[in-house]
């Protein structure tokens, strides 16, 4: 990143850390409309991010293996130990060796986490409760997931996300403001289709679903719903 990249009069790392805040309060509705407000500026032909990242609906997003949750839960589950929280992450492509193909377009790579109350009681936290266990860059269950795997992933904004990938290292002022804006506004996308598109009611039990991308730009860590 440049240094001093201001966006909407915030320095670039206040203005991320604004919007995890709004979805922490689960405010994503309002964290959608102030990120659309700035990306008319930066989206569109001749401009670094494309014009559908204006018109792009968190319905368009597929939680593609949200179904198969369940098994992996059941298969998961130790005893009285059982699972009780799901961690959706979104994690750096690069780590794994995957870029943007020919035509610019990458999927999100996501791992699918599953905490158990022997590291949060996830199970009789309400909202607050999760909140509790967050400070400013971390969260008091950070790597304490029981098992890991790619159970969930995400379909249907490829373009989207190979565009944002596509401008790191790009040190242009107007480039860099897009980056910012264009990654904040899939988190949010992502928290938005995970609180209005995933069927909670296939889960076996209340439970904790986190969304996360502590591997990949803006590094956002919030609760989608709570146990309780």
């Amino acid at each position: 990143m440049v240094d001093e990249l201001i966006i909407d009069g915030l320095s670039d790392r206040d203005f991320c850390k604004e919007i995890e805040e709004l979805l922490r309060r689960d405010e994503a509705d309002a964290a959608a409309d102030r990120l659309k407000s700035l990306l008319g500026a930066v989206c569109g032909p001749d401009r670094p991010l494309p014009s559908r990242f204006l018109t792009v609906d968190p319905k368009s997003i597929e939680l593609i293996g949200w179904l198969n949750l369940p098994a992996s839960i059941t298969n998961y589950d130790r005893g009285d130990s059982k699972i009780s929280a799901i961690g959706i992450d979104l994690s750096w492509p690069g780590h794994i060796g995957r870029e943007p193909n020919d035509d610019g377009l990458l999927d999100p790579v996501v791992e699918t986490n599953f905490y158990t109350d022997d590291m949060w009681p996830f199970s009789t936290s309400d909202r607050a409760g999760l909140l509790s266990g967050y400070d400013q860059y971390s969260c008091a269950w950070q790597g304490g997931f029981e098992e890991i795997d790619g159970t969930v992933q995400i379909n249907g904004i490829s373009d989207l996300y190979g565009a944002v990938y596509l401008l790191k290292g790009i040190t242009e002022p107007g480039s860099q403001t897009a980056r910012v804006l264009g990654a904040c506004y899939i988190v949010v996308l992502i928290y938005l289709a995970l609180r209005d598109s995933a069927p909670r009611d296939v889960l076996p039990r209340p439970m904790a679903v986190i969304l996360g991308s502590n591997e990949d730009y803006p590094y956002f860590n919030a609760p989608v719903f709570a146990a309780r």
